[in-house]
């Protein structure tokens, strides 16, 4: 990530795991398009989104939330 010199991209794969056993994979990609200033200090929104979007579906995987209707 550059701030300031474009877009900011975060892309995280994460791994859910119990115990050594792979049980699960949250993908996730967020994006905040304009550069410059903008984007200055957006690697704390984006973090945050992300981390976010983690949580929400793994309470939905869980049952402790509604899964969204598609």
């Amino acid at each position: 990530m550059m701030p300031g010199a474009g877009s900011t991209v975060l892309k995280v794969s994460s791994q859910v795991r119990e115990s050594e056993i792979l049980i699960g994979n949250i993908e996730t990609k967020n994006t905040i398009d304009a550069g410059g200033a903008y984007s200055i200090g957006a690697w704390k929104s984006i973090f945050r989104d992300a981390a976010i979007e983690i949580v929400k579906e793994l309470k939905e995987s869980m049952g402790l939330i509604a899964e969204p209707a598609k």
